[in-house]
């Protein structure tokens, strides 16, 4: 059996990664929306830290959020 994957495997491959990487995505603008951060950059640009201080998370959280957002 071959190591390398056929074009329909890779194809296939690709297709699930788009998928979870949507589900991904849909979920962390879900939760910035329940954060309101939006609401709290509608001021100006803010560094992550000030924005989880704002809105009561985790501060590293926020940052990994924010980076799958811009992403």
């Amino acid at each position: 059996m071959s190591a390398m994957l056929t074009a329909r495997d890779q194809s296939a491959a690709y297709s699930m990664l788009d998928l979870i990487q949507g589900a991904v995505v849909t979920q962390a603008i879900s939760v910035a929306a329940k954060l309101d951060i939006a609401g709290v950059l509608g001021e100006g640009p803010l560094p992550s830290d000030e924005i989880a201080e704002r809105v009561g998370s985790d501060p590293e959280a926020t940052r990994r959020l924010l980076r799958v957002l811009v992403g």
